[in-house]
């Protein structure tokens, strides 16, 4: 139900006009201007329109008008005013003052009476409008809230998946799991450059994951025996054999349980860097033989990384080579094993490969 306040000190036509406007609406009368504005100044919830008789003695109706109009609490409050001055330029004055109707007297209750109605409706409108808004600011905060939780639970299982992984490879071989960490903290460094030089194109989101990812390109060594992995030495030539499978057993992996995430990039970036970091620009590496741009981008940046990593890295059977032995090696590599523009981008950041294959 909406309450409509009538300021007017006529009694008798005010009389008529509430009862009419009572059969649907709490009618609140004020016969003096005074008492009107007190009744907006102290109402908890304002009535839903004000009728205003511009015709007052006890102030100018103007002034009422105005002082609703410039009150913080009730500059918005719909008012309607009645007045016997019938002329366009004062009807124009009250519009510009506020008003939202004007109506002329003398005026037949009844027209009165609808006009009132359509004015409460549009507010109806407004209302339930709003309301609509509001509900769905709502949803839309509170699915963006989901959003945020699934993308902050789904980067949580992605940083589980890779510690599980990166935990099990350093407890089958200290050196592989320490040297995948220190891979993708050089993959970071060699993305951000290829970034940088608009060679490479990524969303944020794509970024972290293939970071994650690379500290997985040598997980397939899980499936490497331990007299191969940790043999020190030279391999044979079967050796060397079940030591290439390595690339394999990470990409079958990934494989035999895609179906449960298709088209997912993280998916997709692992399973490349896990399978083809060891082609070579040439065509000569293994285990498909890939060679130039065939060769999965992801993979061709994790090679560099994984070999200027093992080069300064101490094991049992080499001792570490110097940054600048590294550097030249990766450098005879341009165009035969490693792909040429990145080799050129390493070059740009190599400084920084230094500083991150020392943080351990």
């Amino acid at each position: 139900m909406h309450t409509i306040l009538i300021i007017s000190e006529r009694d008798s036509e005010i009389a008529e006009l509430k009862s009419e406007l009572s059969k649907k609406n709490s009618v609140v009368v004020k016969n003096r201007a005074q008492a009107g504005l007190d009744y907006l100044k102290k109402a908890e919830k304002l009535p839903s329109l004000t009728l205003l008789d511009l015709d007052l003695n006890s102030m100018k109706g103007t002034d009422v008008l105005s002082w609703i109009k410039d009150n913080i609490k009730t500059r918005e409050h719909p008012v309607m005013v009645i007045s016997e001055k019938n002329n366009p330029s004062f009807e124009l004055q009250t519009y510009v003052l506020g008003a939202v109707d004007f109506q002329s007297r003398p005026f037949a209750v009844a027209t009165l009476v609808r006009k009132i109605d359509i004015h409460l409706k549009m507010i109806d409108k407004t209302n339930s409008l709003e309301m609509q808004n509001s509900m769905l600011a709502g949803n839309s905060s509170m699915l963006q809230n989901a959003v945020t939780m699934s993308m902050q639970n789904v980067i949580s299982m992605q940083q589980f998946i890779v510690g599980i992984m990166t935990s099990l490879i350093t407890r089958k071989d200290g050196f592989t799991g320490i040297h995948s960490m220190r891979v993708g903290r050089l993959m970071q460094i060699l993305m951000q450059e290829m970034l940088n030089q608009k060679l490479l194109y990524l969303e944020p989101e794509d970024q972290n994951i293939i970071i994650l990812g690379s500290q997985l390109f040598d997980m397939g060594k899980i499936g490497v025996p331990d007299e191969v992995l940790s043999k020190v030495g030279k391999y044979t030539d079967e050796e060397f054999t079940i030591m290439k499978c390595h690339t394999l057993y990470a990409a079958e992996a990934i494989q035999n349980f895609s179906y449960l995430l298709p088209n997912n990039n993280f998916v997709m970036y692992t399973y490349h860097m896990c399978r083809s970091h060891h082609e070579r620009w040439d065509g000569k590496g293994y285990p498909d033989g890939l060679s130039g741009e065939n060769i999965p981008l992801l993979a061709r940046m994790v090679s560099i990384c994984d070999v200027y990593d093992a080069l300064v890295s101490e094991r049992p059977y080499k001792t570490p080579l110097s940054h600048g032995h590294a550097c030249d090696i990766i450098q005879e590599g341009r165009g035969v094993q490693f792909d040429p523009t990145i080799v050129d981008i390493f070059s740009r950041v190599h400084i920084q490969f230094q500083a991150a294959s020392k943080g351990g």
